[in-house]
């Protein structure tokens, strides 16, 4: 096995980083191959701020610290991000595409989470291969009017890390690295304020721009940068590459294991689908540790999954999915959820805004991010070479007779007890490949079963009369029927199949805040936002200087104006000034 593993990460390190030394061969009785630091992504979240109420948004900016030979090759796609408690509870979490520079979005608080200190965690399915601690955290504080109890929980004793909580030493921020003000010490409610920003002409810039927070000056804490858990022995090098870095956007993995022997089940055909208005299938054939790989394209929100596996015998196989967030534990500390008086008013105003805001907030998706809309009739196999409407035509007492009469590039074959299809065509391989049948699309094994569906429950028939290559499966063509209510006709399916919902990305509001400009179109109801501004992506070149607007709320206090970046070393640059709106 260990031969495979060198073997596998010779040939990444062959095309990904053929000029650079990205690992190293220890000497010793039993030599093992370990990931140097460069091949280790690092990333840093920050949050808009420390403390929210349940309901609200929880801001975010991601910064891709990996190495740049990393970052060129686009080595992940896909962030992970959790809100979890001490005990690793996770509340809410959500998938974001990762670009070079970092990620950004919001995850919503449910209204189900008790008061209490809670850590946002954000990594990639590559940084799974090595120690958890790794990962970026950052604590916030959340309260909940709803509910009285106080989220207390029993710290797992893992056995395997050691605590070493801390907020982020002075060593990694650099104070007044970036200047900020406003135009003036003080506001009325619901006017224009604008802010200079201004970098100085030195060394010290985040090429990865900077993020900028507007928000009530004690919904700040000492953990607003962010907290580290790592130490010493948590960069050792993984023995084994257990998950990939996704490339090419979100993925799906897992492996078949035959139940009898508990073994993996090699070269079985595993058939994914994609069910709903933009279906899809994907096949994959497993490996010798009987792993499968599935790169899946762009989609919103949770879907509707189909999985199933074909296997050259009849022993009995599981289907084990890979958890698409992490289960890996380490010590994190249970702080005491304490407040002091002022963070009492600040929990209080914050609960009171948060219901205010929600008494009056209007529902709109006129600004949500929607998936692609496709044509109608668009499949993943293009424009099909024969499609039958069964309406069109006669009707005929089963379908093998709508086969027989209408398509006779598809012949029904028996052999014993067996049936099966050949599609034929002037393709000369047709004939060595079975073909993919297809049922809504959903892959069906058993043509029998098939064709018992009486035709009226059909609506039409497609076929593709060439060999198709699909993931690292082939076959001799594609037979694709679709009924009418698009619910698989009522067929049986193979008892090693089932459904299964997946998350995809997180879905996305575009983020704007009130423009008082037209003081007719002023909207009446309270404005009593809790984050009076967030801009995840302010661009700032040395020795320039920028300007920002936005509208001050009805919510009156004392404002911070908080603006952070990281330098190239991981040096925390931060900017800070007040203004008070009377």
């Amino acid at each position: 096995m260990k031969k495979r593993i060198i073997l596998i990460l010779f040939i990444i390190q062959g095309l990904i980083f053929p000029s650079a030394r990205i690992f190293t061969q220890i000497p010793g009785n039993d030599s093992t191959l370990f990931l140097l630091e460069i091949a280790n992504e690092k990333i840093h979240v920050f949050t808009d701020r420390s403390m929210y109420a349940v309901g609200e948004k929880i801001y975010f900016r991601v910064y891709n610290l990996s190495h740049p030979r990393l970052k060129e090759t686009g080595w992940s796609k896909i962030i992970y991000i959790e809100l979890i408690d001490a005990g690793h509870t996770s509340f809410a979490n959500g998938k974001f595409a990762l670009e070079n520079w970092g990620a950004s979005g919001y995850i919503i608080i449910p209204e189900t989470v008790p008061t209490g200190n809670y850590y946002l965690r954000v990594y990639t399915k590559w940084m799974r291969n090595y120690s958890p601690s790794l990962y970026s955290y950052s604590k916030v504080k959340i309260i909940n009017p709803y509910k009285e109890e106080l989220n207390v929980v029993e710290i797992p004793n893992t056995n395997k890390y050691i605590s070493s909580e801390t907020v982020l030493g002075k060593d990694s921020i650099i104070n007044d690295a970036i200047q900020c003000f406003s135009g003036q010490n003080k506001y009325e409610k619901r006017k224009k304020a604008t802010l200079k920003i201004t970098l100085p002409d030195n060394n010290r810039i985040s090429p990865d721009g900077y993020c900028l927070s507007v928000i009530k000056s004690g919904a700040i804490d000492s953990y607003i940068n962010g907290i580290t858990v790592a130490n010493f022995e948590d960069h050792e090098k993984p023995e084994e590459v257990k998950y990939y870095p996704e490339t090419k956007g979100m993925s799906l993995s897992g492996k078949v294991i035959r139940k009898d022997q508990n073994i993996p089940s090699s070269h079985a055909e595993v058939h994914l689908s994609i069910l709903g208005d933009q279906p899809e299938y994907f096949g994959y054939l497993t490996n010798e540790k009987g792993q499968f790989f599935f790169s899946l394209p762009h989609r919103n929100g949770v879907q509707n999954l189909y999985i199933g596996v074909e296997t050259k015998d009849d022993h009995p196989v599981d289907i084990l999915i890979d958890n698409d967030f992490s289960t890996e534990m380490i010590d994190l500390q249970q702080i005491p959820f304490i407040l002091s008086e002022d963070e009492k008013r600040m929990a209080r105003e914050i609960m009171f805004n948060m219901q205010l805001q929600k008494a009056f907030r209007q529902t709109s998706d006129s600004n949500s991010v929607s998936n692609k809309v496709y044509p109608k009739h668009f499949h993943f196999y293009g424009e099909p070479s024969v499609t039958i409407v069964i309406d069109d035509y006669i009707e005929l007492p089963t379908l093998e007779e709508f086969f027989y009469e209408l398509i006779p590039e598809v012949v029904l074959m028996r052999r014993k007890e067996q049936v099966y299809f050949v599609i034929q065509g002037n393709h000369s391989d047709l004939a060595i490949y079975k073909p993919l049948v297809l049922l809504d699309m959903v892959p069906v094994s058993d043509i029998n079963s098939l064709l018992r569906i009486p035709p009226d429950r059909i609506h039409h028939i497609e076929v593709i009369n060439a060999t198709y290559v699909r993931g690292n499966m082939c076959f001799g063509g594609i037979i694709s029927v679709f009924s009418h209510k698009r619910d698989l006709a009522g067929i049986d399916l193979p008892t090693k199949s089932y459904f299964f919902d997946f998350k995809t990305y997180e879905p996305q509001q575009e983020i704007r805040f009130p423009d008082y400009s037209d003081i007719k179109t002023i909207e009446r109801t309270p404005d009593f936002r809790n984050c009076m501004y967030w801009n995840p992506n302010v661009r700032v070149s040395p020795g320039e200087s920028i300007s920002i607007n936005f509208y001050t709320s009805d919510n009156q206090g004392e404002y911070t104006i908080l603006i952070r970046g990281i330098s190239a070393e991981g040096i925390i640059l931060e900017g800070r000034s007040t203004f008070v709106v009377e």
